[in-house]
């Protein structure tokens, strides 16, 4: 099972508390009451604090009071910021708590726009993500049951579900994740020295058009 989250990733304290000042460009971005933390208004926040490929433990504690906020309004560095809920604090949980990555993958839409949203906030979460599926669908591959005889069915149910998935988030998760998809069987498919058809992945590449 493959879980990680900024603890495990970046080795903070949970118990790490803002002692210092925060970087303006972080208190820039901070919502007051009556604004709305979105999805991507919190996805800004994060990203700016993964800006220079790393989380300070100043900045995972800032993530982690926006991640356990209660129902009244927060106070960070006396300026009263507005509590987060929907999917703006599924962000914060997102990237505070720890991650079961083949979880996501297997879940329902929800499940996967978490996954596709660690890979749009880091790069590496982007490349264990990508590794791990692939390792997934080589697995597939590899089972007795996925032959020639029946064009690889479960291997070809695996990416259809996936594909299928992937159409149901919105555009651009949509099309985050499909890249995904089609570099993990690319991935697979080196691993099994090009044993896997291109056919299985290849139209991945000029997908047909959803429903």
């Amino acid at each position: 099972m493959q879980k990680l989250g900024f603890l495990l990733f970046l080795g903070l304290a949970a118990s790490a508390v803002l002692a210092t000042p925060l970087d303006p460009a972080l208190s820039r971005l901070l919502l007051t009451p009556g604004q709305l933390w979105t999805r991507s208004a919190s996805l800004a926040l994060v990203k700016q604090v993964m800006a220079d490929g790393q989380c300070t433990a100043q900045e995972f504690a800032l993530l982690q009071q926006l991640a356990t906020a209660g129902e009244a309004p927060l106070s960070i560095e006396g300026m009263t910021v507005a509590q987060p809920s929907g999917e703006g604090l599924e962000i914060f949980r997102l990237v505070t708590e720890q991650q079961d990555l083949m979880a996501r993958w297997k879940g329902g839409a929800p499940q996967m726009q978490g996954l596709i949203d660690l890979t749009e906030i880091s790069p590496q979460y982007g490349a264990q993500a990508q590794s791990l599926v692939a390792q997934h669908l080589l697995q597939i591959y590899r089972r007795p049951e996925c032959s020639v005889a029946n064009q690889y069915e479960p291997l070809r149910v695996e990416i259809q579900r996936a594909f299928t998935l992937m159409n149901s988030l919105p555009t651009d998760s949509g099309r985050r994740g499909l890249a995904l998809l089609y570099r993990a069987c690319q991935m697979a498919d080196r691993a099994s020295n090009q044993d896997i058809p291109d056919f299985l992945y290849e139209w991945l590449k000029n997908p047909p058009p959803s429903e």
